[in-house]
């Protein structure tokens, strides 16, 4: 069998190989690139989530805002970019770390030499790939449902029911790429696996669009049938509004007559009603004389009134201005009362402290006294002590005189 030989030099395969740059980055950067530009992949998953997570808490605090909106937006075109468009190459290149040979004695990588699987730093990126990929795979799951319609009674292309279907096919395609990269040591399995993918991939897309067939001629029956039901429903309203109609001349005739009768009615108490106007109006007339002299009454009435009271107001003005000089007067009394005492409390403070000072000279003149006996005392202790002193050099020396008799005694009797 021929194997399928694709010429790399084609300037087009130079660009399409990009789509999934997994393949690119690792034949001309190696295994460091690769794991440096998937760490930065899982930085953008994981922030991408995070800002999801953080614009749900913001939008709860303040929900109109241009800021938000803005963020909202980006959010979602990263989302659409990373989860939808991309999602197969973001989800191989995480896979792809666990391409390993499982069942040979070294558990070393299949494409990368020298690097095996279980050991550092390898067992911890590989983790980091697997683990991202199931947030990765979780969060576009989840995209899918909340895509669709979630209204149990529509029928368009995103409705409820079509959610699973969109699910299954996820998870097919999922399940491909984790057997196209990781099962390169069993070929065979590797091939079933993949065929049995796409015949599930193939298999719910046509049942999909069969399902979907169906539910378009279910609606156009429904349609149908709904187009009948309406049109009997118009020929029996028309047949109703053939019968109100009769129904409202008849109504009409009776009314003409009974509007002629009430007409003839109408004009008779008319002319009552003209009578009784002229005769109000002659007593509106002797009531306009009335109310013309009340009114000149109450005028005069109105004018001694105003005179009284503005001569209350004068008066009340000028005991206000007898109760404000009254007022100033108390003020100023109490000023000077004010000053009084306080020239008072300065006096008495001077006093009490002229008195500490005479206090305190006494205790200092005490003191000096105190002192100056204190110095007599100890000049005649000193003074005794001088006289004591010159008591014994006088016994002393009588002491020697008597010596010096008795030696001369003693020499005289020799």
């Amino acid at each position: 069998m021929a194997a399928w030989v694709i010429d790399t030099n084609n300037g087009v395969w130079q660009i399409v190989r990009w789509v999934v740059w997994r393949s690119p980055i690792m034949r001309l950067y190696g295994y460091d690139t690769y794991i440096l530009v998937m760490y930065v992949m899982v930085a953008i998953v994981y922030l991408a989530v995070l800002g999801l997570v953080w614009l749900t808490l913001a939008m709860r605090k303040q929900e109109q805002s241009k800021w938000l909106k803005h963020a909202a937006v980006f959010l979602h075109i990263l989302f659409d970019l990373v989860f939808m468009m991309l999602y197969v190459s973001f989800f191989d290149y995480f896979v792809f770390t666990a391409n390993c040979n499982f069942s040979a004695p070294v558990k070393d990588h299949v494409y990368f030499v020298g690097v095996e699987c279980l050991k550092m730093p390898h067992i911890l990126n590989m983790a980091v790939a697997v683990v991202t990929a199931a947030v990765f795979f979780c969060v576009t799951a989840l995209m899918v449902i909340a895509s669709s319609d979630l209204n149990p009674v529509s029928r368009g292309y995103l409705a409820s029911p079509a959610a699973i279907t969109r699910l299954r096919i996820l998870a097919a395609k999922a399940f491909y790429v984790i057997v196209a990269d990781d099962m390169q040591s069993w070929p065979k399995l590797q091939a079933l696996c993949v065929v049995l993918a796409v015949g599930l991939i193939v298999y719910w897309n046509l049942r999909r669009q069969q399902q979907q067939q169906q539910q378009q001629q279910q609606q156009q029956q429904q349609q149908q049938q709904q187009q009948q039901q309406q049109q009997q429903q118009q020929q029996q309203q028309q047949q109703q509004q053939q019968q109100q109609q009769q129904q409202q001349q008849q109504q009409q005739q009776q009314q003409q007559q009974q509007q002629q009768q009430q007409q003839q009615q109408q004009q008779q108490q008319q002319q009552q009603q003209q009578q009784q106007q002229q005769q109000q109006q002659q007593q509106q007339q002797q009531q306009q004389q009335q109310q013309q002299q009340q009114q000149q009454q109450q005028q005069q009435q109105q004018q001694q009134q105003q005179q009284q009271q503005q001569q209350q107001q004068q008066q009340q003005q000028q005991q206000q201005q007898q109760q404000q000089q009254q007022q100033q007067q108390q003020q100023q009394q109490q000023q000077q009362q004010q000053q009084q005492q306080q020239q008072q409390q300065q006096q008495q403070q001077q006093q009490q402290q002229q008195q500490q000072q005479q206090q305190q000279q006494q205790q200092q003149q005490q003191q000096q006294q105190q002192q100056q006996q204190q110095q007599q005392q100890q000049q005649q202790q000193q003074q005794q002590q001088q006289q004591q002193q010159q008591q014994q050099q006088q016994q002393q020396q009588q002491q020697q005189q008597q010596q010096q008799q008795q030696q001369q005694q003693q020499q005289q009797h020799k």
